[in-house]
């Protein structure tokens, strides 16, 4: 886990209500990446989440 950032899915303002997105696997240059574990942030005004998810190809 080197910290560095792959990809910003979303950078705007979104109304309220349920929302979601879908990972295609590849960085902000369109590459594909390799299999392997993950860490995505959430932020929504104050609120910042981090999660862990697996990319298995």
């Amino acid at each position: 886990m080197l910290g560095q950032e792959i990809r910003t899915l979303i950078n705007e303002h979104q109304s309220e209500g349920f929302k979601s997105v879908v990972w295609d696997g590849k960085n902000n240059q369109g590459e594909s990446l390799p299999s392997g574990t993950y860490i995505y942030l959430f932020e929504a005004g104050d609120y910042v989440k981090f999660y862990k998810g697996m990319l298995i190809k």
